[in-house]
């Protein structure tokens, strides 16, 4: 009898703790949901911790990544029941979730799945068709086939697919498919092999899908021969059934060509900066090695190694086979393409130490301003990228997808700058740059005015960064040490402070605060940075309104943000001064400002893991201001009208002189400039016992040039012309 006292209590017990237990469920979970439409959700909910977030979203079980999601926190409640709205994925499928989750923090502690279709909102297609353009009645077993479809249809994404069909098996062979089809009309070429034994017994289906069911098909028999043809004639290249759809960096183009070649040959598809090969920069290329015979090759030429110009080459150039020996053809087939909008897409390529990022994506925007890209080999995602004339607007799109194997971390920073290493591509015009800081006469006040786009979300930045060397010549001799000082004027990444506190022995270290434009900063400095620097020193805001939401997603009003960087500057000296290795004083020079989008994978910092980062961020407008009101010209000892400092004769022919006060200037270097940018002489001259310069002219073209005179701190620049 005490036996069954006892189990009858047990089970008691044990009835109270389920009822006790953590639980979530979805009250209204649909099989099936119209792509991109708004769903409402009910969800109950019993927890046994303090505070829970519950959250509900679709998932996308192909890729396993979060999509569209609502979330409610700080719940305290025990048990209750939550309303959700939810965006539907914009895409149609059957591999799809429905997930609920209670959170503790971020932890979970009772989920409910389930799966969903996503379907279409479309009235039953009418009207779609297919048709091969040029379809054979025979092919040569084991050769590539292009062959061109047209197609028509009335729903929104289609598949084109074509494919040799063994009549025989009943079965599917070499097949091409066209993914991601939205024009209601077009032509594309799509390759397959021909089936590799003869006979009659194939067939040639062209179809148009829905998702993979079938709106139209066209079906016709084909027999497979051996009889290849010798070639004959003479080489030859075509482009053929190729767009002229204008092209970005970035941008991927179908470029078919048929060819008749009389050897194994390597045909080269490559795309030019300019209307004519000769003097323009090749900015993408591919090639294919083929058999000698006659046929049509499609390729995929990627845009990847620089910017269009206003009108593009694409051309085809034919070399001996596996080889580069050229081979000579009548005509280069040829075709001009305009540059698209501008985006810029980046495609994976790598930056192994050097500028070859910088190179690839750096763009004039105007007035002075730049744009520089550092992406990290780790990085894994996709990044667009559109800047409009300068401080107009920019915008910067991402999806980072964690970091490769090997890495620890990935992250890229896209820059809009003014710095000294662009002086020499404006030698006529000076911004000021670089600049002594304690020359600085006016306020250095720099401007942004942004946007997030909706569910931006994860470890991001944007940051206005002033590089500091402690020398104002030529950086490329590695003579003189840097520093980076990085505002934090948006900052997603968890409390950096509490980092620099917790990690005393990581080079890392807490100043004293700062105060700037009613700010109040926390001025945290790493001794020794990342890529070389002396020191790096983040300036971060002690109110930042991220604090504690890191892993919600953005708020979407307009921000705007103002800095005088020459008030916060002159304001981390003075804290610098008493650090334990000081480095900044105001003897630096500035030689760069930039806005900096940075987007980063997930990390843990201050104590917070925050997730990688998925966003798009508008400028709509910015500035970074010239130095000095566009000169870095602090004296009066260079006067241009005085008899101390001549240049004659002006216009010259075969030697011009520079004449000046010795007494007065420190070591003189002249450079000359053409007007396209290229420095065509350089002349220093130190010795202070002489006050003239003579510079031989002899072998340049008549024009007009532009001479840079530089003495210390001073520059100046003056506008020559050789007759």
């Amino acid at each position: 009898m005490k036996t069954k006292y006892f189990l009858f209590l047990i089970g008691i017990f044990f009835s109270v703790a389920i009822q006790g237990q953590n639980s979530i469920s979805l009250l209204n979970r649909p099989t099936s949901v119209v792509a991109g439409d708004s769903i409402d959700f009910t969800v109950n909910y019993s927890k046994v911790f303090s505070t829970a977030k519950v959250m509900v979203k679709f998932f996308d079980t192909n890729t396993n990544s979060q999509l569209n999601f609502d979330i409610v926190s700080n719940i305290t409640a025990n048990s209750g029941t939550l309303n959700f709205k939810v965006l539907a994925p914009s895409t149609v499928g059957t591999h799809y979730e429905i997930r609920a989750q209670l959170l503790e923090g971020w932890a979970g502690r009772a989920d409910d799945n389930g799966s969903v279709s996503v379907v279409a909102n479309i009235p039953p297609p009418t009207g779609n068709s297919i048709t091969i353009l040029n379809r054979p009645t025979s092919v040569v077993a084991g050769n590539n086939y292009t062959f061109n479809v047209s197609y028509s249809k009335d729903f929104p994404t289609a598949r084109v697919l074509i494919k040799f069909y063994d009549t025989n098996s009943n079965s599917q062979l070499n097949f091409d498919v066209e993914s991601s089809l939205t024009a209601d009309s077009d032509v594309i070429p799509l390759t397959i092999q021909a089936p590799s034994n003869i006979g009659s017994n194939y067939e040639i289906h062209a179809q148009l899908l829905e998702g993979w069911a079938g709106r139209s098909s066209e079906i016709a028999g084909v027999t497979v021969t051996d009889e290849s043809t010798p070639p004959t004639g003479e080489n030859t290249l075509e482009i053929v059934n190729t767009s002229t759809n204008a092209i970005n960096n970035g941008s991927i183009k179908r470029v078919n060509v048929q060819y008749n070649v009389l050897q194994a040959s390597r045909i080269l598809v490559e795309v030019r900066d300019s209307d004519v090969a000769a003097g323009s920069n090749k900015i993408g290329q591919v090639w294919v090695d083929v058999a000698a015979g006659s046929d049509i090759v499609g390729v995929d030429l990627v845009v990847n190694s620089g910017n269009p110009g206003s009108t593009n080459l694409i051309q085809a150039v034919l070399f001996e086979g596996n080889s580069w020996t050229p081979i000579t053809i009548a005509e280069v087939p040829q075709i001009l393409v305009n540059k698209g909008d501008g985006t810029i897409t980046y495609r994976g390529q790598p930056y192994t130490g050097g500028n070859e990022q910088n190179t690839k994506f750096a763009e004039s925007l105007g007035s002075g301003y730049y744009t520089n890209w550092f992406v990290n080999n780790g990085w894994k995602g996709d990044i667009q990228a559109n800047f409009g004339s300068a401080e107009q607007a920019a915008w910067v799109d991402w999806d980072n997808n964690g970091f490769q194997s090997g890495q620890s971390h990935a992250e890229f920073d896209i820059k809009i700058q003014k710095y000294s290493w662009h002086n020499w591509k404006q030698p006529s015009v000076d911004r000021g740059y670089p600049t002594k800081i304690a020359l600085l006469n006016n306020d250095v006040t720099c401007t942004a005015n942004g946007q997030w786009a909706s569910n931006s979300e994860g470890r991001t930045f944007l940051n206005m960064t002033a590089w500091l060397y402690n020398g104002g010549g030529d950086l490329n001799n590695n003579t003189y040490s840097k520093s980076d000082v990085i505002v934090h004027t948006w900052d997603n990444s968890g409390n950096l402070a509490q980092k620099y506190a917790a990690n005393p022995n990581d080079n890392l270290e807490p100043l004293d605060t700062i105060h700037s434009g009613g700010v109040a900063y926390h001025v945290l400095k790493r001794n020794t940075g990342g890529y070389g620097e002396a020191a790096t020193y983040n300036i971060v805001p002690y109110n930042n309104p991220r604090d504690g939401i890191w892993q919600t997603t953005f708020n979407t009003n307009p921000f705007s943000v103002s800095l005088n960087m020459k008030d916060i500057l002159e304001k981390l000296i003075s804290v610098d001064a008493n650090s334990s290795i000081p480095v900044l004083d105001n003897q630096w020079y500035i030689h760069g400002l930039e806005w900096t989008f940075i987007g980063s994978s997930g990390d843990t910092v201050g104590g917070v893991f925050v997730q990688d980062s998925n966003a798009k961020l508008t400028l709509s407008s910015y500035t970074i201001p010239n130095l000095n009101g566009g000169s870095s010209l602090k004296s009066s000892k260079i006067k241009t009208t005085s008899v101390e400092e001549l240049i004659y004769p002006n216009p010259f022919s075969d030697s011009f002189t520079y004449q000046y006060n010795a007494a007065e200037k420190e070591a003189v270097v002249l450079e000359l400039y053409s007007m396209d940018g290229r420095r065509v002489k350089t002349v220093r001259n130190s010795n202070n016992d002489t006050n003239s310069i003579t510079v031989n002219t002899g072998n340049l073209s008549k024009g007009m040039y532009v001479l840079r005179i530089t003495s210390g701190d001073l520059t100046q620049t003056k506008k020559l012309i050789k007759n």
